[in-house]
């Protein structure tokens, strides 16, 4: 999964939000400007290739190596 593309997360960036939030599933702020992407993509340095690896970019910026995971959630059933 690493090194595709960046991933586009649900979570509003604020640089200081790991020092100050909760150290158990933290969730991001309830407001921003910007979005956090994790992980790098195929033009990005391996060292970046990790998904604790994050930054911002404004949400309606669009290229060719940011992108996001579809994750389809099983209700039971056949496994």
């Amino acid at each position: 999964m690493h090194g595709n593309v960046s991933e586009w997360c649900s979570d509003w960036f604020d640089s200081d939000y790991y020092q100050n939030g909760p150290t158990v599933d933290p969730r991001g702020p309830a407001r921003g400007e910007q979005h956090v992407l994790r992980g790098a993509s195929w033009k990005d340095e391996g060292e970046y290739a990790r998904a604790a690896f994050r930054y911002n970019r404004p949400g309606d910026e669009a290229r060719n190596d940011y992108g996001v995971r579809v994750v389809l959630e099983s209700r039971g059933g056949r496994g």
